[in-house]
């Protein structure tokens, strides 16, 4: 059983496509949405990232970057100890 039903392998490939941009456009827009972090959108994206639905609609590939780029910058900010300092932040 699928977490996401809606990106499920055994669809179509256009509702893929369409799902997948609507999780990207999620995930850009509000990565610190919790239904994201619920549903594992990051290992979602990421996972869909080496699918043919990529391959087949390369209009994807730019939005599926961006949204991986956003969730690992705000998983990367909500679970770096407040005390730690990234050496450009000095």
């Amino acid at each position: 059983m699928y977490m996401t039903p809606w990106l499920n392998p055994a669809m179509d490939i256009y509702t893929q496509a369409a799902a997948l941009k609507l999780l990207c456009c999620l995930s850009i827009n509000h990565p610190d949405h919790p239904a994201l972090a619920a549903a594992m959108a990051l290992q979602i994206i990421e996972n869909m990232a080496r699918t043919q639905v990529v391959a087949q609609f390369p209009h994807l590939r730019v939005s599926v970057s961006e949204a991986i780029q956003k969730l690992e910058m705000y998983h990367a900010t909500v679970h770096r100890p407040h005390n730690m300092v990234a050496p450009y932040e000095s």
